[in-house]
């Protein structure tokens, strides 16, 4: 999960772990990629504005990777719910808690 805000970060993390995800989090994307080099993912969830990598670019770095995972955003900038191809979903915050547990499970399989 990649978002830089720390307290919407561990809010994610939890809603996740509750679920039994096991749960890498990381607050930007370049450290995403990094951590995706090291274990990668099943499904990433990410926020849309972040400093650095971010956004359209991160999604196709993301992409570009070996056997890319799904991408799920969660996110209030606009631009988020046009990126087409390159998201499973978005979500707007504030985040609507079960309907985004059900598309982590469609998309983990769980």
């Amino acid at each position: 999960m990649i978002e830089d805000e720390a307290e919407e970060r561990r809010a994610l993390a939890l809603v996740l772990a509750l679920d039994r995800y096991e749960v890498t989090a990381v607050g930007g994307g370049e450290d995403a990629l990094r951590a995706m080099t090291a274990s990668p993912p099943d499904l990433v969830i990410m926020d849309w504005r972040m400093p650095g990598l971010a956004g359209v670019p991160l999604c196709r770095a993301i992409r570009r990777r070996p056997h890319p995972p799904p991408i799920v955003v969660v996110s209030s900038a606009d631009e988020a719910f046009t990126a087409g191809a390159d998201i499973l979903t978005a979500f707007r915050k504030p985040l609507d808690v079960e309907a985004f547990k059900d598309v982590v499970r469609e998309a983990t399989g769980g």
